[in-house]
């Protein structure tokens, strides 16, 4: 799994090497929808250059602009996984107990 932050600070030049390794990209989005376009159009740069198509599990608040992104990453053949996180729920530990059952069925999907 490869996780990536929706930061200004963000660079994907070492994912180049590491995402064909991953059976899935995890983004963590937030409340400014344009940083968070940018973040996927970033990533779905990294998959067309290593020519391999990740699916994309977004995991966010309702108002990070998931559906806007969903078609984004959809017209350039990447699955998309919406994980929404309900309000109030701010933690970590909140954010990947939202997270946890989504990859787990991810990756049984995957086994077969």
């Amino acid at each position: 799994m490869l996780v990536a932050h929706a930061r200004q600070s963000l660079t994907m030049g070492v994912a180049h090497a590491f995402v064909p390794d991953h059976g899935a990209a995890v983004i963590r989005l937030d409340s400014d929808i344009e940083r968070n376009r940018q973040l996927v159009q970033r990533l779905i740069g990294v998959c067309d250059q290593v020519q391999h198509r990740l699916p994309i599990v977004a995991l966010g608040h309702p108002q990070s602009g998931q559906e806007d992104l969903a078609a984004q990453a959809l017209s350039n053949g990447h699955e998309w996984v919406d994980v929404t996180v309900p309000p109030g729920l701010v933690s970590e530990a909140d954010h990947w107990a939202c997270l946890a059952p989504v990859l787990s069925r991810l990756a049984a999907s995957r086994a077969g």
